[in-house]
């Protein structure tokens, strides 16, 4: 499938550990991803974190239910890129209130230094 059928958007290839470098606007649809794979997405785009927009669960709910302190330990980069994100919650998705729930836009300061 070539870009210019798709709009200009291309899928990145299977197996890339979840580390796709954002070098240009890019939207990363990760709902129910574990925090490992935000982790990994943010820590790869580290100082570009402008240039990402995650559609997924709130990275500030990850803190908030996951008290245990070495959750900085396990996800730096998620950590502390939480303080540095704007969240907007979606609507919730009321045939499937179960599978499409706690949804965010997720998008982060052009000169986020994460």
């Amino acid at each position: 499938v070539s870009t210019q059928s798709t709009g200009g958007l291309t899928a990145p290839k299977m197996g890339d550990g979840c580390r796709r470098k954002a070098v240009v606007p890019t939207l990363f649809y990760m709902i129910h991803c574990s925090k490992d794979m935000y982790d990994s997405v943010i820590t790869a785009n580290k100082g570009t974190l402008g240039n990402c927009v995650i559609i997924g669960n709130s990275l500030q709910g990850y803190l908030t239910h996951n008290t245990d302190a070495s959750l900085i330990n396990e996800v730096p980069g998620l950590f502390a890129a939480a303080s540095e994100s704007t969240e907007v919650p979606l609507p919730s998705f009321n045939s499937y209130p179960n599978v499409f729930n706690d949804t965010y836009l997720i998008h982060f300061n052009k000169d986020s230094t994460t």
